[in-house]
């Protein structure tokens, strides 16, 4: 995953890039929130896919057919899509990542979480 240590730098623990220096996303990056649809309603990452880690099994394959794809998975705490990126790896999904928490995730990727609409 050099892909996500080169977002992220080698180091869980950065201060949150500046906005002239927000980390570009690789090209097809998929943000993926596996928080249940009533969190995803009340704020997420402009343009992540919403997939609850109760559906994630069901639907993946359907929502993103390709297992190449660059995934990048987030939750509250960074727990579930840990679980989620475990439940990915078994159905042969190469590049999934965990991103943590939306927070943390945000602020890394220098993004403002919003709400539904």
């Amino acid at each position: 995953m050099s892909w996500i240590r080169k977002l992220f730098g080698q180091s869980a623990a950065r201060a949150a890039p500046s906005a002239d220096e927000a980390p570009s996303l690789p090209a097809g990056l998929v943000l993926v929130d596996v928080r249940s649809e009533s969190e995803f309603d009340s704020g997420h990452l402009e343009g992540a896919l919403s997939l609850p880690l109760d559906r994630i099994q069901a639907r993946i394959e359907r929502e993103i057919p390709d297992r190449t794809t660059p995934l990048l998975l987030y939750c509250r705490s960074g727990a579930r899509s840990g679980q989620a990126c475990a439940i990915l790896a078994q159905k042969g999904y190469t590049h999934a990542s965990n991103g943590g928490g939306i927070g943390s995730l945000a602020m890394r990727l220098n993004r403002t979480i919003t709400p539904r609409n």
